[in-house]
């Protein structure tokens, strides 16, 4: 039986553990072209949740302009 469930980039009503990956995001959009936090990338496995970090990183992306 597998237990993976495809929901494809479904967001989940909380996201756990990640807010330090969101704060550098965050950190990187302040600190313009040439920040070290600006160059991100998201790899894992199927169904580890990429698709939900780079929904978010869009979200931080919006309410930062």
């Amino acid at each position: 039986m597998n237990p993976f469930t495809p929901t494809f980039g479904t967001s989940p009503p909380l996201l756990v553990g990640r807010d330090t990956d969101l704060d550098d995001f965050r950190e990187g959009l302040r600190g313009g072209p040439g920040s070290p936090e600006r160059a991100t990338l998201v790899t894992g496995l199927r169904g580890t949740g990429k698709t939900v970090m780079l929904n978010a990183y869009e979200d931080v992306a919006g309410a930062e302009g």
